[in-house]
């Protein structure tokens, strides 16, 4: 926002990243609200593609990202689901 940037003048691995961030943040357990479960997440999403988010990183990263929960004690490897999500936009954009 403090650039002026929009739409496709933002980088791809800022969209990625925004993705990805807002994903883990539905999914987390916070002190103020219960986890999303990964349907909702991705619902949450899709809803919001378009707007918030870019629709084809939106659906190349809910393909990439496996949708079962994991136990709360196993780290979020935040750079593997990135990296991920890019290959499958490559792919997408691509095709």
């Amino acid at each position: 926002y403090p650039m002026g940037l929009k739409e496709d003048q933002i980088p791809l691995a800022a969209q990625i990243v925004a993705v990805a961030d807002a994903y883990q943040a539905m999914i987390e357990e916070r002190p103020y609200r219960a986890a999303m479960s990964t349907k909702d997440a991705t619902s949450e999403l899709r809803r919001n593609a378009g707007t918030q988010f870019n629709p084809v990183v939106v659906e190349a990263f809910i393909a990439a990202v496996p949708t079962q929960r994991r136990p709360a004690r196993e780290e979020f490897d935040g750079q593997q689901v990135v990296q991920q999500a890019l290959e499958a936009v490559r792919v997408r954009v691509s095709a």
